[in-house]
């Protein structure tokens, strides 16, 4: 086999372990030298720096003149290439928002619901280029405010608690990063976050 050909192969078995193995702590390929780590947290507060599982979706009055504070969710990512990969950044990015089944909040009967499916989410991403050995923190909005309002109106309109009342709705959140390392060669890797989306204070 020509050199050409075996680089190419070996690309396409990197490729493909990546976009198979890819999860929420950590990955590592040390058969083929190229160790990585990626972790993912949601920040609901608009800072994109605090790490919380709750995900507010009701906006409500603090007070006859004040609306609470209301954000997109963010998903911050910290990635970490350990030894033997290219320099790489990411350039795109999906999320996936997996419904879990989640204990009826309220009503007493001790019966488990699967809260509403929503439609996958793409977006562009820039990040720096991440050189093999650093690490590198990058947020993005991973739920936005129309998001919210669907798990809301959609529970809603299911019995899964009212408008005004919603119960407790638990998702797993999977992004899938595309980027790009230095040859110009694509790849993908997948981080999970759990959260719990419902009515939360956030009056001051």
């Amino acid at each position: 086999m020509s050199g050409a050909k075996k680089h190419l192969a070996f690309s396409l078995i990197m490729l493909m372990l990546l976009m198979a193995m890819g999860c929420s702590d950590s990955a590592i390929f040390e058969d083929y030298g190229f160790d990585y780590q990626v972790s993912m947290c949601v920040s609901d507060d608009g800072s994109g720096s605090e790490c919380t599982q709750t995900v507010d979706i009701l906006q409500v009055m603090c007070s006859a003149t004040e609306w609470e504070d209301y954000f997109d969710a963010q998903g911050i990512v910290t990635f970490v290439v350990t030894k033997g990969a290219r320099t790489i950044k990411f350039t795109s990015y999906t999320v996936d928002y997996i419904p879990e089944e989640t204990s009826a909040s309220g009503d007493g009967s001790g019966t488990v619901f699967t809260p509403p499916s929503l439609p996958r989410y793409h977006d562009v991403l820039d990040t720096n280029w991440i050189a093999p050995g650093a690490e590198t923190t990058f947020n993005f909005i991973i739920l936005d405010i129309s998001r919210k309002a669907d798990i809301l109106n959609l529970a809603a309109a299911e019995g899964h608690g009212t408008l005004a009342n919603p119960w407790q709705h638990t998702y797993t959140l999977r992004v899938t990063l595309e980027g790009i390392d230095e040859l110009d060669e694509r790849f993908s890797i997948s981080v999970d976050a759990a959260i719990i989306a419902s009515n939360y204070n956030n009056c001051s």
